[in-house]
């Protein structure tokens, strides 16, 4: 395996050193400047973790091999990149790091379960995250806003707003909210249990649960398209991709009018998150703690990047990527071992 690199790392001593604090109406880092946010950050929908590359020639990683970009104060999970930033959630709250390195700076202290995928998503200048309740919190730093009540699990963003879910309960109600919270509508009441993640695409919601597989929500009615559960869904802009949930034998899946197919089967492994690009689908192996990429056919499976095992077990969560780099979240068996990895496409 390639020489592992350090770019950036975040400790106790310097998250003290950094003024955090745990009230959520109140700034948990250092105020960023409201200029650069305000001009670099763009809505981000329908999905966070689309991915689709650019026409251009996109320019070289700023690494050559998988690269340590950060540690992390806790166990991390659901990751985005945006605006040249790149954001995690982990046991401690929400954090970013400029994807070329340097100082981690805390946005949101957060509780919730562990792994989830759909926690937040960056929206404008602001951060919007699902907890006890939805809130919003300005990436220039400032009092987080709820905007909604809605004790959720899930949040992603259309043209009109946000869509909140709860995780758990059957026949759950999925909401659309305006981003300042003056009208909450109700987009179904019947949404299935268990469903992990959204994405919506014009008037129509893709989702995925759990239990009861992959669907899609038109005019309120929920249609139901495969069995298989789902761990994450991305969307490249035509096609919907998913990872599907299991501890073994389990497989990567496309949508491809109204139907789900298995196009990579991943023997005796447990999958996470998923990105794609213009070319590629990128996903988690939680069982190795490495990323591996595969053509939107399911052909030419390769592992773009692993990482050294720490202690009994390394678990890789989240996926996502830019232009040039595929960025991931790894949990490891070892005190101080959790980080966020990177690697060129």
């Amino acid at each position: 395996m390639p020489a592992t690199h350090v770019i950036g790392s975040f400790g106790i001593a310097a998250c003290l050193a950094c003024g955090g604090r745990s009230d959520l109406d109140v700034p948990v880092g250092p105020a960023a400047s409201p200029a650069v946010d305000a001009a670099t950050f763009d809505v981000v929908a329908p999905s966070i973790d689309s991915g689709v590359e650019p026409d251009a020639t996109p320019p070289l990683c700023m690494v050559s091999s998988p690269t340590l970009l950060t540690t992390t104060s806790g166990t991390p999970d659901e990751i985005v990149v945006s605006g040249g930033y790149v954001y995690w959630s982990d046991g401690s709250g929400i954090s970013r790091i400029p994807a070329s390195g340097g100082t981690v700076l805390p946005i949101a202290s957060t509780v919730w379960g562990w792994p989830m995928y759909d926690h937040f998503l960056v929206d404008g200048p602001n951060l919007v995250w699902a907890s006890n309740g939805l809130e919003m919190t300005p990436l220039s730093g400032g009092p987080s806003q709820k905007i909604g009540s809605l004790s959720a699990a899930g949040v992603t963003a259309d043209d009109n707003g946000l869509l909140v879910w709860q995780f758990d309960g059957i026949e759950s109600p999925l909401e659309q909210v305006e981003r300042q919270g003056a009208s909450v509508t109700a987009v179904t009441t019947a949404l299935p249990d268990a469903t992990i993640q959204m994405i919506a695409v014009g008037d129509t919601f893709y989702g995925g649960s759990e239990t009861e597989g992959v669907f899609t929500i038109t005019n309120g009615a929920v249609a139901k398209l495969g069995t298989a559960p789902v761990n994450d869904l991305a969307w490249d802009g035509t096609t919907l991709f998913f990872t599907e949930w299991g501890m073994s034998s389990v497989s990567v899946w496309r949508v491809d009018d109204g139907n789900a197919t298995s196009i990579t089967p991943v023997p005796y492994a447990w999958l996470g998150g998923l990105a794609v690009t213009s070319d590629y689908v990128y996903f988690a192996n939680r069982s190795t703690g490495g990323v591996e990429r595969i053509d939107k056919d399911g052909t030419n499976h390769v592992t773009v990047g692993s990482v050294p095992v720490v202690g009994a077990w390394s678990e890789a969560l989240g996926v996502a990527v830019d232009a040039s780099c595929v960025y991931w979240t790894v949990a490891q068996d070892g005190p101080d071992s959790a980080g966020v990895w990177v690697a060129p496409l």
